[in-house]
């Protein structure tokens, strides 16, 4: 019956004239190693839920990431993805960074790198997707694309290629009502185990033995598996985007959708942008001096307390302040063409002075601070992120006079090398090494025992490794319950396994 003949036959009923299917879509047929790949994520994502949320980061974590990235090389190979030379370099940082769980005892620190491996390794799969695409160039758009755009739609790929060609369908149907009938006889069977506890002692010595597994224990290992689940299949559907190349990155579409966010008039930019540059004009010339003491050390009738305090966070607030609004010009004004107008690029280089001398002032005051009291965690942390802040103000500044610069790759590479600088080097290590050595010369006035009680096994095994008569001198204001040799001497007794497997940990127990 051809189409002429339905539509007399349902004429009177137009709305019953069945719609013509559309051919089904071809089922994916997965490769062995994207089958091996999707079997194997599973585990891993419980095992990085587990190790890196569950317990403190030590070498098995570093094993773990090792173990990874490994398999992500290989399977790569695999589907004949070849690595480019900065590609290459990049997965040589994602083995050394994972050092930091194994040498430093620093939770924040290994937090910090968590969250950076996470970003990078998603760069990487990013990257070996796109061999001719420049990716670091329009660094947010890609990201938001590779996880929103390709990573999530293909989340349920993991499961299909994990069961392609060894789990039929009948079987999980199967499974499903083997599930079913759990569920609906664990409540049943609990209730039975109850009333048999109360009429058998022998039943209820069995049925306590059973249940001395710690609760929380269990707890944690559903938690692991269900959250471990999510991330392992959102692993695997990275591979499978980088390896079948779903996501490609147009750099010429990037470019125009900047472009269109190009649309507030330049006027309104200067108009918003001058006021801020009085500001600073007038700021620099009623503080010459004071400011000028910042680098000679001159503190114009200030105690050097309150120099240096004075002012330190507000400086650096502003300067925070200027890299939002120097993201807000380059993004809205009208810009035609590849090159800014010359008032813009004007204004640009002027916030991005006005940053450098805010923060070199706030960094020598910073300095001055800890040359007098010593060193801590927020002082470190703080003077890290100036410094880090001047580097990219100084990109941001040559970016107004060389266009090709390209400030994505250069964040993302001074990202790296600076937490790296800042992990590998065990902080809490040298800031009490420096304000021990400052101390015993004569330099700090005291050796503020506090510090260390905010500071992680690093800062302990430093001191493990001085003397007991050092020890004892440091221990000056008798802070401790008990003598800091003895103290130091039964501190690793303290420590559960998870917290034994790092660096710091080791050196510890040889002092115990």
């Amino acid at each position: 019956m051809n189409e002429e003949n339905y539509s007399v036959l349902y004429s009177d009923h137009p709305n019953t004239i069945p719609n013509v299917q559309a051919p089904p879509k071809p089922e994916i047929v997965y490769t062995k190693p994207e089958h091996i790949a999707a079997i194997a994520s599973l585990p891993a994502g419980f095992l990085i839920v587990r190790l890196f949320c569950y317990h403190v980061p030590g070498l098995f974590t570093t094993l773990l990431c090792w173990a990874l990235l490994t398999l992500t090389l290989v399977f790569l190979h695999k589907s004949e993805k070849h690595l480019r030379a900065g590609d290459k370099v990049f997965a040589a940082m994602l083995y050394i960074l994972p050092l930091v769980y194994t040498i430093s005892a620093n939770r924040f620190l290994q937090g910090l790198t968590t969250i950076f491996l996470i970003a990078a390794g998603g760069l990487f799969l990013l990257r070996a997707a796109n061999p001719d695409a420049d990716v670091l160039r329009y660094l947010p758009m890609t990201v938001l694309s590779g996880i929103f755009g390709a990573a999530f739609p293909h989340l349920p790929d993991t499961f299909k290629a994990a069961a392609q060609g060894t789990v039929s369908k009948s079987l999980l149907k199967n499974a499903g009502y083997v599930v079913a009938g759990l569920a609906i006889a664990f409540p049943v069977t609990c209730i039975a185990a109850s009333l048999l506890v109360q009429a058998d002692d022998n039943m209820s010595l069995l049925i306590g033995n059973i249940l001395k597994v710690p609760p929380e224990e269990v707890i944690y290992l559903v938690i692991c598996m269900l959250f471990g689940i999510p991330v392992g299949a959102l692993a695997f559907s990275m591979l499978l985007t980088a390896s079948r190349r779903y996501l490609r990155v147009d750099n010429t579409e990037c470019a125009n959708v900047v472009e269109h966010m190009h649309v507030m008039p330049n006027v309104i930019v200067y108009a918003a942008a001058t006021p801020l540059c009085i500001l600073y004009i007038l700021f620099f010339l009623s503080q010459l001096q004071y400011m000028t003491g910042g680098f000679t050390g001159e503190t114009a009738g200030f105690t050097y307390a309150e120099y240096a305090r004075r002012g330190f966070f507000e400086l650096c607030t502003v300067c925070c302040i200027n890299l939002a609004m120097l993201g807000g010009m380059g993004f809205l004004a009208r810009i035609t063409g590849a090159v800014k107008p010359i008032a813009l690029r004007l204004y640009s280089g002027f916030l991005c002075l006005s940053s450098i001398v805010l923060a070199g002032t706030a960094l020598a005051k910073m300095a001055m601070y800890i040359r007098i009291y010593g060193m801590t965690r927020m002082r470190v942390y703080t003077s890290w992120f100036m410094i880090a802040l001047v580097i990219l103000f100084g990109a941001i500044l040559v970016r107004q006079f060389l266009p090709t610069l390209n400030l994505g790759r250069f964040t993302a590479i001074l990202a790296a090398v600076m937490l790296g600088l800042l992990c590998l080097s065990r902080p809490d290590a040298w800031i009490t090494r420096y304000n021990a050595e400052m101390y015993l010369a004569g330099q700090l006035e005291e050796f503020d025992e506090h510090v260390l009680f905010d500071m992680s096994d690093d800062a302990w095994a430093t001191l493990a490794t001085y003397d007991d008569a050092t020890l004892t001198k440091l221990d000056k204001q008798q802070t401790f319950y008990k003598p800091l040799p003895e103290y130091l001497d039964q501190y690793a007794e303290k420590k559960d396994f998870w917290k034994r497997l790092n660096l710091s940990a080791v050196i510890l127990q040889l002092r115990g």
